[in-house]
């Protein structure tokens, strides 16, 4: 299946990459995603939150999530402002 990972800020930045697809097998996790990510960015000097389809994922769901073929997944760094 493939997944479409669309990558925001720093995380833009990090990956050297607006967005790309990515082939996994069927029945993989989010976390294995974004522990496949990790591997290939140094993703893990910043912390990232991870949305599938427009929703959020919360961390300690992310081993339960399985994806689909289509999905759009964003990394989105945090965000702070005033």
């Amino acid at each position: 299946m493939q997944v479409t990972v669309k990558y925001f800020g720093l995380t833009h930045s990090i990956a050297g990459k607006r967005e790309e697809m990515i082939t996994l097998s069927e029945g993989k996790t989010l976390d294995a995603l974004k522990g496949l990510l990790y591997e290939k960015y140094p993703l893990s000097t910043t912390q990232a939150f991870f949305n599938v389809n427009g929703k959020g994922v919360l961390e300690e769901e992310m081993d339960r999530y399985i994806l689909s073929d289509g999905d759009a997944i964003m990394v989105i760094p945090p965000i702070s402002g005033g």
